[in-house]
């Protein structure tokens, strides 16, 4: 199979270019693997749709600033995910466009580059912004406004280190979390930092079974690892709040496997794609994403190319809205 064989028509206006007001009203479609069904909800309706016992795994990553602007050019920063050292990536611009293969470092961010990594991560903290895709690109803040607004971060996000958000818990409200929490439906976290591979796509033409994955760091806490555990031994369910989440889970679990009381921390670069055994997952929330993306085989992988691409169409003709501050989806 290749990129294009996860193709489907998305038009301008199905992409949300302004942060929701209420995350609670923001809509959920949900696809029911089993039958193929897809039904139409809002996200106020999630404790609904689950049941006690089951689990919510959420990547707590906050969104850091990762670009720095020098001599009238805006530099990407990328933290090398196993020395965790932040490093120039080229332009920010050239960095975030899907189509960019290989940006050279030159000028400025060359200079940048033969810094030691304290001093870029005191540039980065002291100057650093967002990076911004381009359809939210309107949204960054002035110079008086925090570099991060509360709209792009999740209300669990606690340890920075994401160049984006991890936008499947996005639309995850504080008062959703409490009434989850009311109905008997537990929550753990892991740490999943969002790298550049989020904005880029691969060439259409590319074979799922030649395409390597960029590494993300992340780790997954022991009391993580034993709450997974006790729901699968209850017979409870567990669902994934986000690819990353999801990355981060079924990497460790084929790289060594989840074993109680032990902690795992590491570089995530397994491709979910079609074929794939799920060792952890029993559900997934997640945002809508792009076609032809790494994201969207993902999704394609847990619930069925054929259903997904089949409930995305429903989405586009219901009018959901797609990308970071977009709608959500639920596969159960």
């Amino acid at each position: 199979m290749r990129f294009a064989d996860f193709d489907f028509h998305l038009p301008e206006t199905s992409i949300a270019c302004q942060p929701i007001a209420d995350r609670d009203d923001a809509r959920l479609l949900v696809l029911h693997r089993s039958t193929g069904a897809v039904t139409h909800h809002r996200m106020r309706d999630l404790p609904n749709l689950l049941r006690a016992g089951d689990r919510l795994v959420v990547n707590n990553s906050r969104v850091t600033p990762s670009m720095v602007e020098i001599g009238g050019q805006r530099i990407a920063l990328g933290q090398d995910p196993r020395t965790r050292n932040w490093e120039p990536l080229g332009d920010a611009a050239a960095v975030i466009r899907p189509d960019r293969g290989r940006v050279r470092v030159t000028g400025p961010a060359a200079a940048l580059a033969h810094a030691s990594p304290e001093i870029v991560d005191r540039v980065r903290h002291y100057e650093g912004k967002v990076i911004w895709p381009r359809y939210l690109a309107h949204l960054e803040p002035t110079a008086a406004e925090a570099p991060v607004p509360d709209f792009y971060n999740t209300v669990y996000a606690r340890h920075e280190g994401s160049v984006a958000p991890p936008s499947g818990g996005l639309n995850l409200s504080a008062a959703t979390l409490d009434r989850l929490a009311d109905r008997g439906i537990d929550r753990s976290e892991v740490t999943h930092h969002v790298g550049h591979v989020t904005f880029r796509r691969p060439d259409d033409d590319t074979r799922l079974s030649e395409h390597t994955m960029e590494g993300e760091r992340f780790a997954i806490a022991a009391e993580t690892v034993d709450g997974i555990l006790a729901t699968n031994a209850a017979g409870g369910r567990v669902v994934s709040v986000g690819t990353t989440s999801t990355r981060a889970l079924e990497h460790a679990a084929l790289h060594g496997g989840l074993q109680p009381g032990v902690d795992r921390v590491g570089v995530a670069d397994l491709f979910l794609q079609p074929g794939h055994d799920f060792a952890v997952l029993d559900g997934l929330l997640t945002g809508l994403h792009a076609p032809k993306t790494t994201l969207f085989v993902l999704v394609c992988a847990f619930g069925g190319r054929d259903a997904v691409l089949d409930a995305y169409r429903q989405a586009v003709a219901e009018g959901y809205r797609w990308y970071t501050l977009g709608d959500s989806m639920l596969i159960l």
